[in-house]
């Protein structure tokens, strides 16, 4: 056995021995070792048996760099049981960028023209798979001499070999152009298969050569159809059916010929018509046909009915067993979905039956292709079938889910009560899965429409009952309990569906959200909405007062200091006048009929502006005067210790944005300090934003003078 150790099956044993990672390295570094021992002895004849090892080696991810000078002396070899394995470790160890790569150009040269075919198809291999451009360049010509090769084994190689050489040096495919045609009249498949892999890649390369290769269409048709028509043929025949691999690279060079020409795709439809008929799909190698077939035909000018065939082709795909199979059929209907929407809608039920697949790849496929195929007149039934599904779906699946049943039922809702409806059960199914951009487009729907307020009171108001665990969910329906509370004392009747909401007595409204309000499990953010919804109940249950009264004071002594500071401005605003507190209770102004518009606004601070640089007589202090030193926003008096009395609002209305004057529009830096109950000239005009709790910010806005 001469220098070496071990054989390569002794070495893959003791590597299987090995226990530990340790182990197994201490034993590659050892047998390294005595490999470069081995290497050092020109006369060694197990040469090959230690790059074969080396070959293991590197398969395990250890350096194997010092073996590759001995690839190139095994190449050289004239034995080819050496060179086989020379050739082997070429393409394993060394890459193209490899700077040795260049010594083998000279061994590859004198391969090529070998008069063994092992050899010389050993040497195209090697060309094929790491061929440099310069060893691409000096050795095309030898490659393009042996396509004449009376060996079909040889033809076949250096076809291939010739897709390494276009692809390494582009400006060298014209060379390559005229001798297509005269390959693909070659009676051996597996070049006629080389020949079409070409043809495509010269297509995909140079784009502006396919109108010169479409006369080419005529012959594939040809071929095509007599392997379509052709009887049992032994030595092609898989699963029944002759040379699947050579009626798919057909099919595809055709797709790649017809697209954008209506007279080659005209020419190819019967047969495209035919292969989609008479294939059979019970077995992979057919519905590998078929798949080419479909992307053919859509990839081409084909007319409608042809289309159709294949839209049909991929719904019998959906009911196939085979995952794989399936996983085709809709990642290929959502690529046809744009052009043949109305094919597809017939397999829609098969569609949706694949959202209850067990393999979550399949699902959201599913679910990308049901996006798709909503439109006005199939929302409601689609939406049903994705809101069954969504109770069911995995966790990791729901927050996809939700963003695309939200998505569709905003571009394709009949009417803003079926949005609303659909955006309220997604937040119960899945609450906490909801992005924030629906959150905030549900108030502003909400507000828009006085049925929909109704409506979303009374449903928001039974789903919190049920469960107020979900943040989300909590904080809306506590908004929409605030600020249209009074509209669950009145029963609701919605036309559209048919159904009647019974009215809700204001105690029980009062008590869930004050147990609400006293969970521990609830987050600080909701305690925030609930106790606002609660003052704002203030002022339209006039019989609970008592009891929200005293949920307030409950939390005026809250270890969180945003729950506290709220409870204990809300207390105080409590003690107001009660048109005062009406008047800051009022609704939210909607999104159409905003309560100010901007001019009004800016007129009205100018108004107040002109009117406070004048000197105002002492007045006696009013609850407004109360509520502004409460906040701290009541400017001192310099002639004395009160506060000057404000200039009276002319209406409710205007009042209010008196209040919110300086939490909305606060003075530039670079004025003279105001009032902070008056709005300087330059301040920007005051944008009421409809979804923007008004009651919230003033709060928010108060709460340095609050702490203080």
């Amino acid at each position: 056995r001469g220098t070496m150790s071990m054989r390569l099956r002794e070495l893959i044993r003791a590597v299987r021995a090995c226990k530990t990672l340790a182990e197994e390295r201490d034993t590659i570094a050892k047998e390294c070792a005595a490999i470069r021992t081995a290497f050092k002895d020109e006369d060694n004849p197990y040469r090959h048996r230690n790059v074969a090892k080396l070959l293991f080696i590197h398969m395990l991810g250890y350096a194997t760099h010092f073996g590759q000078m001995e690839c190139l002396k095994l190449i050289a070899s004239p034995r080819f049981p050496e060179k086989r394995i020379g050739y082997l470790g070429l393409m394993l160890l060394l890459d193209e960028d490899t700077e040795v790569l260049m010594l083998v150009t000279n061994s590859l040269k004198n391969d090529l023209g070998h008069a063994n075919q092992f050899v010389i198809g050993q040497a195209l291999c090697a060309i094929g798979d790491i061929g440099s451009v310069d060893i691409c360049r000096d050795l095309a010509g030898e490659v393009e001499k042996l396509l004449s090769s009376p060996n079909a084994y040889v033809r076949k190689k250096s076809v291939l070999c010739l897709l390494r050489i276009t692809r390494k040096c582009p400006d060298m495919i014209e060379n390559y152009v005229d001798r297509i045609s005269h390959l693909l009249s070659d009676r051996s498949h597996g070049v006629l298969i080389g020949t079409l892999s070409l043809l495509v890649e010269l297509c995909e390369t140079e784009p502006s050569l396919i109108p010169s290769l479409r006369s080419l269409s005529q012959q594939l048709l040809k071929m095509l159809k007599n392997l379509v028509l052709s009887g049992y043929a032994p030595e092609h025949d898989v699963c029944g059916i002759t040379d699947p691999f050579l009626q798919v690279k057909i099919l595809r060079a055709l797709r790649m010929l017809a697209k954008g020409d209506k007279a080659v795709s005209d020419s190819i439809s019967d047969i495209l018509a035919q292969v989609a008929t008479n294939t059979e799909s019970a077995k992979n190698a057919g519905n590998a046909i078929l798949y080419e077939c479909v992307l053919t035909i859509v990839g081409i000018e084909a007319d409608s009915g042809l289309r159709v065939l294949a839209v049909n082709i991929l719904g019998r795909f959906l009911l196939n067993r085979d995952n794989n199979i399936r996983y085709v059929g809709l990642n290929t209907l959502a690529l046809v979905a744009s052009g043949d929407i109305k094919a597809i809608q017939r397999h829609r039920g098969t569609v949706v039956e694949c959202l209850k697949d067990p393999d979550i790849s399949i699902r959201r496929r599913a679910l990308d292709l049901v996006y798709l195929l909503v439109n006005e007149s199939n929302v409601r039934p689609l939406i049903k079938e994705l809101l069954v599904y969504l109770s069911n779906s995995d966790v990791e699946f729901k927050e996809d889910l939700t963003s695309k049943i939200c998505s569709v039922v905003t571009k394709h809702a009949p009417s803003k009560l079926f949005q609303t409806d659909t955006i309220i059960k997604v937040l119960i199914e899945a609450g906490e899965y909801v992005n924030d951009q629906v959150t905030a487009l549900l108030p502003v729907l909400i507000s828009s429409d006085s049925i929909l307020q109704s409506f979303a009171a009374h449903s928001l108001f039974r789903a919190l009952e049920k469960d107020n665990t979900k943040s989300k969910l909590t904080c809306i329906a506590a908004w929409t309990c605030g600020e249209y509370g009074e509209l669950l004392s009145s029963s609701c009747r919605i036309d559209e569906t048919d159904t009647v909401l019974e009215a809700v007595p204001a105690d029980r409204v009062v008590a869930t959200l004050v147990q609400t309000l006293d969970s521990s499990l609830q987050a600080v953010t909701v305690k925030q909405y609930i106790l606002t919804a609660l003052v704002k109940l203030y002022s339209r249950y006039a019989s609970m007062r008592p009891a929200i009264r005293a949920a307030l004071e409950k939390h005026s002594s809250s270890i969180f200091v945003e729950i506290q500071q709220r409870a204990v401005e809300y207390s105080l605003l409590t003690q107001m006048e009660p048109s005062l507190i009406k008047e800051l209770m009022d609704h939210m102004p909607t999104p159409e009929d905003e309560a100010v518009s901007s001019s009004d606004v800016q007129s009205s601070a100018t108004s107040r502006i002109s009117s406070s640089s004048k000197p105002s007589p002492a007045a006696p202090t009013s609850a407004v005067d109360d509520l502004l030193d409460l906040l701290g926003d009541l400017p001192a008096n310099p002639n004395g210790n009160k506060p000057a009395a404000p200039v009276a609002p002319a209406n409710s209305q205007q009042s209010l944005v008196d209040l919110m004057g300086d939490i909305f529009g606060p003075p530039p830096a670079d004025t003279p300090a105001q009032p902070s109950l008056n709005l300087s000239e330059s301040s920007p005009p005051l944008q009421l934003q409809p979804q923007q709790d008004l009651l919230g910010g003033l709060v928010a806005g108060g709460a340095g003078a609050g702490a203080g």
